[in-house]
């Protein structure tokens, strides 16, 4: 039976990710100059060999795959975190601005995934096209992808968000996101302020009844696409897992061992 992972602290338990990361750190901390390890940019004690190169480089990225799914399921946790301070009021933050902040960076994070995922699988191929070239056509083009099963990995992991790909490019290039039930609460918050409403507790009552219906269901949708997500991902852990294997082998064969520390 397949594995299934729940959220982003049990696929960092996948073999591909623990080995990966384990092997990265301890050639960083062999190569890298004392002092600088944590540094963004990390200064060496000379060049890595292209093995060094490819482990690090796959390391790294996976890092940043697993950061942008570990944000995903924290921006469910937000909808329902919101107190807002004296000075958050009196910028105009309401509740529907807030919905509307999480909503939008959710979505906006779906993508960023998806192309993380894509600069993961152009690593592990050794493939190293420049970054702003990677496209998801760019990379199943490749011969080397195209022939083996990671094409059908990526499908699976992009079906799980292709409900947001339009909404995405809405929220970056054209304008907020558009909902019926947001729109209805954002008109709903205006009026909360205005006579005969402000001190209305009926009405109060239904802004807030609205507020944890939106809540409910955008919880209960993002967090199954972020199990979906986490699923496909870790399909794709296992694909790949066998070619940086065999990658790391081929490399290491022609410029030899990598620089490890022990301990």
């Amino acid at each position: 039976m397949t594995k299934r992972y729940s959220n982003t602290g049990k696929l960092n338990e996948h073999p591909f990710v623990k080995d990966i990361l384990r092997d990265a750190m301890k050639v960083s901390m062999a190569l890298q100059v004392k002092g600088t390890v944590f540094k963004v940019d990390a200064k060496y004690k000379r060049d890595p060999t292209s093995a060094e190169f490819y482990c690090i480089g796959t390391g790294s990225s996976i890092a940043h795959l697993m950061g942008i799914c570990q944000q995903m399921e924290h921006s469910v946790l937000y909808f329902s975190s919101f107190t807002p301070t004296k000075k958050m009021k009196e910028a105009g933050i309401t509740r529907h601005s807030h919905l509307l902040y999480c909503i939008e960076n959710y979505i906006i994070r779906t993508q960023s995934m998806y192309d993380r995922v894509l600069r993961l699988v152009d690593k592990v191929f050794y493939l190293y096209n420049p970054t702003h070239l990677i496209s998801h056509e760019l990379i199943i083009s490749n011969s080397h992808i195209l022939n083996s099963d990671i094409p059908s990995k990526l499908k699976a992991i992009r079906k799980c968000i292709k409900d947001y790909y339009r909404d995405r490019n809405e929220i970056m290039h054209e304008r907020q996101y558009l909902e019926s039930d947001l729109r209805r609460l954002e008109g709903y918050t205006i009026l909360l302020d205005k006579e005969p409403f402000k001190n209305d507790k009926y009405f109060m009552m239904d802004v807030k009844d609205m507020t944890r219906e939106i809540i409910k269901g955008k919880t209960n949708t993002f967090t199954s696409v972020n199990k979906n997500v986490l699923n496909a991902i870790a399909d794709l852990f296992d694909a790949l897992f066998k070619k940086y294997q065999s990658q790391l082998k081929i490399l290491e064969a022609i410029y030899g061992k990598m620089e490890m520390v022990t301990q």
